[in-house]
């Protein structure tokens, strides 16, 4: 996906971090990018970050959690990355990102449980897409499935349906978009 974003209009500059290796993909290793990522974003800048990731739903306290490759699931508390974690360090006062905006997509299953989290007074909960303030800096989250189903593949399975899509709106090929903002896939040419 890194290849197909590009500057063009207002985009004056693209930088892309990956996490692609095996090491990059454990818990430790997606620390350390958005440690990296976080010191490329500037005051004036808008930053993206996509994760296509497995993604669950902790049965015991209904908080969302990102999969890493390293990730015991008899044990999402203590070897998954909870979301409201993640969003935390993106956001606080002393380590978040310092950006004028923010925009977090999530393809995963059961990524929809990621609009479920509570930050100091500010609260959100929404079935697929979120945006609030967060230290002066706008925050829209999108998700590619609601809390309690799965992120959808391509028939030949070669990749997930909702990347596929948003690829094609990045490249200025929108899909038909519903008054309500759903996107349908089965609409798209």
């Amino acid at each position: 996906m890194a290849k197909k974003i590009k500057p063009g209009g207002k985009v004056k500059s693209v930088d892309v971090i990956t996490a692609t290796e095996a090491a990059d993909t454990s818990k430790a290793g997606i620390w350390k990018k958005i440690d990296e990522f976080r010191k490329t974003v500037g005051p004036g800048d808008q930053a993206l970050i996509y994760v296509s990731s497995h993604g669950a739903v902790d049965d015991q306290s209904h908080d969302f959690f990102m999969i890493p490759r390293d990730t015991d699931p008899s044990n999402l508390p203590g070897t998954a990355i909870k979301w409201k974690d993640f969003i935390e360090k993106l956001t606080s006062e002393q380590d978040g990102l310092d950006c004028r905006a923010l925009a977090l997509v999530i393809d995963a299953c059961n990524s929809g449980g990621s609009t479920k989290f509570n930050l100091g007074e500010q609260s959100t909960e929404s079935r697929t897409a979120t945006t609030r303030s967060v230290k002066d800096t706008s925050l829209i989250l999108v998700t590619s499935s609601k809390d309690d189903e799965p992120s959808q593949l391509l028939s030949d399975q070669s990749r997930s349906a909702f990347t596929e899509v948003f690829l094609k709106a990045l490249n200025g090929g929108l899909p038909l978009v519903s008054k309500y903002g759903y996107v349908w896939l089965d609409r798209m040419q």
